[in-house]
């Protein structure tokens, strides 16, 4: 078995034992949030698959970026929520509802900067730095 059809397949396994972690009923509140981050890693394992299958390493390079940005989204999670308890706590934000806006802050903060260096790093199009503050540095400035 190669290293893609095993990594796609371990995060397939993976991704189903962690199913059984979702919430059982009467805590449905962060269902939402975990089924459709959930359901992305897996589309994003499967396109990059496809893709690579197909040759085209870009594409796979980009899905690859946004599957390991959801695996890793559970860490900013964590990190996430230690500030938000820390801060919101104390002015009585409740358990409860603190959890649920860690997880959407959390992943969509680790989705959006996948997406920036994505976008950063395509290849074919000429990267801008984080310095350019000067027109004649632009990309179609004449350069």
């Amino acid at each position: 078995m190669n290293k893609t059809r095993f990594t796609v397949l371990a995060g397939m396994i993976l991704a189903a034992a962690a199913s059984r972690l979702i919430p059982h009923p009467p805590n449905f509140t962060p269902l939402a949030a975990i089924a459709l981050f959930g359901g992305v890693f897996l589309m994003s394992l499967g396109r990059g698959f496809f893709a690579i299958r197909r040759g085209d390493v870009d594409r796979h390079r980009e899905w690859m970026i946004r599957a390991f940005a959801m695996a890793i989204g559970i860490s900013t999670i964590r990190v996430v929520g230690l500030v938000f308890d820390l801060v919101l706590t104390p002015y009585g934000m409740p358990v409860k509802e603190g959890f649920v806006l860690t997880i959407w802050v959390g992943w969509l903060l680790t989705a959006g900067m996948a997406e920036m260096w994505i976008r950063r790093t395509r290849h074919g199009l000429k990267a801008v730095p984080y310095t350019d503050v000067l027109p004649e540095y632009r990309v179609g400035a004449g350069l």
